[in-house]
């Protein structure tokens, strides 16, 4: 039985993850900043730890076969100030670098880290992205390059380091969405800027196949694109919801408006890249899911997401 420790496990990504890989017959350690919230959330499918409990995250550490962070405050939608800036640090980058710390440090470490980090590292660019391309400009993509270069002095002769670079997720429960469905729902939806940016994104059930494929595949390390292989836009991501939901009255928001709103953050829903991932297709990744109007309206029409 392999055990796997997950930060960041009440997350919609860690939940998912979690129950899947306890009923393949993993032992799951979750950290948590609350026990009984942690309990609450995730049942029995886990044991606990605390973050900040140093000797707890050395024996669980120790104990793991494999180390799994997705742990992270919401990049969006709350402006980038510098208390938020230095927030999102800290809770991707800090936590990282206790795990890693913890890592190096043990007598018996995991054979694999798998990190979360985002197809944001691309920064804006009408080019298609892969694993080989550079990192983009702004917050968001050096947030995502000093994340991943944290994670990756874990890497060793024994241990194998995987980044994770996940796009918007789409899922019942949560997701791009949670803040999306509720303004559908009011048929007040409209298209985010142009409509022509970008919009890479995952079925919930993918991403959580690939992190499988990522454990069992040796051939897997260092950055990996979790998006589908189609590419996408915001327009084709707001006819996907007409389609689902009905149609809207809402009048599109322009660039200019999620800007003066958000700053920087705002650019995330006005800009991006074409993403391409292509680690997975050279492997012969299959997708369930890589349909944007078929994934939206299963989720949609999912029993959390009915009426």
């Amino acid at each position: 039985m392999e055990t796997v420790l997950i930060g960041g496990a009440t997350g919609l990504i860690g939940q998912a993850l979690a129950a899947d890989l306890a009923t393949r017959g993993c032992r799951v350690v979750a950290l948590v900043r609350d026990l009984e919230r942690g309990k609450k959330i995730l049942g029995s499918d886990c044991s606990l730890v605390l973050w900040g409990d140093d000797d707890g995250l050395t024996g669980a550490v120790n104990e793991s076969d494999v180390v799994i962070q997705l742990a992270g405050a919401p990049i969006l939608p709350k402006p980038w100030t510098r208390a938020r800036r230095r927030m999102l640090r800290s809770s991707r980058i800090g936590t990282t670098e206790a795990l890693v710390q913890a890592i190096q440090s043990s007598d018996s470490p995991p054979r694999l880290l798998i990190t979360a980090s985002a197809v944001g590292y691309y920064g804006n660019s009408d080019l298609d992205r892969d694993e080989q391309s550079p990192c983009g400009e702004g917050f968001a993509a050096e947030l995502c390059r000093d994340w991943e270069q944290t994670a990756t002095q874990a890497q060793s002769a024994q241990i194998r380091v995987v980044c994770l670079r996940i796009a918007n997720v789409i899922a019942g429960g949560g997701g791009v969405l949670a803040s999306m469905l509720p303004i559908y729902r009011a048929r007040l939806g409209g298209v985010l800027g142009s409509g022509r940016q970008p919009f890479p994104w995952i079925d919930l059930d993918d991403l959580i196949t690939i992190v499988r494929q990522c454990m069992e595949d040796d051939r897997l390390e260092g950055a990996v694109n979790a998006c589908v292989p189609s590419s996408s836009t915001y327009a084709d991501l707001h006819q996907a919801l007409r389609q689902a939901v009905g149609k809207q009255i809402g009048i599109p928001l322009p660039a200019f408006m999620l800007h003066s709103v958000l700053g920087e953050a705002g650019r995330l829903l006005t800009q991006g890249s074409p993403v391409r991932p292509q680690r997975l297709i050279d492997l012969g990744f299959s997708w369930r899911s890589s349909d944007l109007n078929a994934a939206v309206s299963h989720r949609v029409n999912a029993p959390e997401n009915a009426g």
